[in-house]
């Protein structure tokens, strides 16, 4: 397939040709021209007001039901899901039914995924049926093909199994992610601990939780000479902890989930089940925190947290209900809104590309002549409101339904076609 861009502004801090609007020749998946006007016939053209363009994004912890759960997402619907939020390259993560632990459930995966139009990639289980107690076999895994490995939001409680995890992973060069939380300070609660908790009179997850076990980590990383990556940090005091490991040159890198910048546990003033997240929506300032930890650089990544819930298991009381909350679709308009007056796009679109990439240990991805076009088109500055039929995840449980976000994605080239 032959494509042209037209008229397209490059955002890629990297390339020699950043914050410059160009034609990009697209053929076979290869960039092979980047000029300020390319004409030539038979060849499909994408061309769109305002249009944007920049490597592909990377989802560093998303959610697939696939397998045991297929009703609420599967592995194609995930993969729509993904083109609408301008993904080329998506992570799940292991918390299936079964567990993604052998290199069987890797190589199931890799399988049934390797026709879709993104790449998904596979995090596998570090601990056997994630449950923190026996490491599983994450070398015949990484053989496999498993990106990284973790417990999903089951969190690694035990100081031990966490120190022979970092100790194992360092011997074949994987990655190990992880979720802060310590189960015993934050059991049973639903929501952040704060005014509103004591309001609503809801249960509570204090933020010391997480804070806790990034302080933890951070220390059981800098002894095993490892290396490690926190999902979803909520925290002000955590992302303090790691901007002060990050300048003593221990391993570590985090991100935090696009919803996380936007939105407040003032949200939960109605009860309503949508906005019951782990880690749980916390108050205005630890989210304005989290703001200025981006802008500090303490932040690699923003992650879309996509956990897909279906109707039964999300509409019921707020104590009964699952937690999570889709973001694929949104999670970069969400941090666009959240972000745009304070940071520069640059920064935003950093944070969804060459971020996740250092992370997992990819190779570049440069716009420039040559490159594989695993590109994403947006226009940053388009608004729109997320409508319930907008969505094409199997499960509808979105926060941002009804609500207007700024920056909307045109569509990804990624193996070698145009998806939109």
């Amino acid at each position: 397939m032959k494509y042209i861009i037209k008229k397209a502004v490059i955002v890629d801090s990297k390339s020699e040709y950043n914050l410059k609007q160009k034609d990009l020749y697209i053929e076979n998946g290869i960039i092979t021209k980047i000029e300020d006007n390319i004409v030539e016939q038979g060849v499909q053209l994408i061309e769109f007001d305002g249009m944007h363009v920049s490597p592909g994004f990377i989802d560093l912890n998303a959610n697939s039901g696939d397998p045991g759960h297929e009703q609420k997402e599967d592995l194609s619907s995930l993969s729509k899901a993904a083109i609408k939020g301008g993904y080329t390259h998506v992570a799940i993560m292991p918390n299936t039914k079964p567990v993604i632990q052998t290199k069987a459930d890797v190589e199931y995966i890799k399988s049934k995924s390797s026709a879709l139009p993104v790449n998904i990639m596979v995090i596998g289980a570090s601990t056997i049926d994630a449950e923190g107690k026996e490491l599983s076999e994450m070398y015949d895994m990484h053989t496999a093909g498993a990106i990284a490995f973790s417990n999903g939001k089951n969190a690694l409680s035990h100081s031990g199994v966490m120190t022979k995890a970092l100790m194992y992973v360092k011997q074949f060069g994987a990655k190990l992610f992880t979720y802060a939380d310590d189960k015993h300070m934050s059991a049973g609660g639903y929501v952040h601990e704060g005014v509103v908790s004591t309001m609503l009179g809801l249960r509570s997850r204090p933020s010391i939780s997480e804070e806790l076990i990034v302080q933890r980590d951070i220390a059981l990383t800098e002894f095993t000479k490892s290396s490690l990556h926190f999902n979803t940090l909520s925290s002000s005091k955590s992302l303090h902890l790691i901007k002060e490991a990050k300048a003593k040159q221990i391993s570590v890198t985090c991100d935090v989930a696009a919803h996380h910048l936007l939105l407040n546990d003032e949200c939960l003033a109605q009860f309503e089940s949508v906005y019951k997240v782990l880690p749980p929506l916390r108050s205005e300032d630890h989210r304005l925190s989290l703001i200025k930890a981006f802008t500090e650089g303490s932040i690699d990544a923003i992650s879309s947290d996509h956990t897909p819930q279906d109707i039964e298991s999300k509409h019921k009381e707020f104590d009964l209900a699952e937690y999570g909350s889709i973001g694929l679709q949104t999670a970069f308009a969400v941090a666009n809104t959240a972000l745009h007056e304070k940071i520069s796009l640059n920064r935003i679109i950093d944070a969804f590309t060459h971020g996740p990439r250092r992370v997992l240990g990819l190779g570049e991805q440069i716009i420039k002549s040559g490159a594989e076009a695993n590109l994403t088109l947006f226009n940053p500055n388009l608004k729109k409101v997320l409508l319930e039929s907008d969505i094409v995840s199997k499960s509808k449980n979105s926060m941002f339904t009804g609500k207007e976000l700024q920056g909307v994605i045109l569509g990804i080239l990624c193996k070698g076609k145009y998806h939109h």
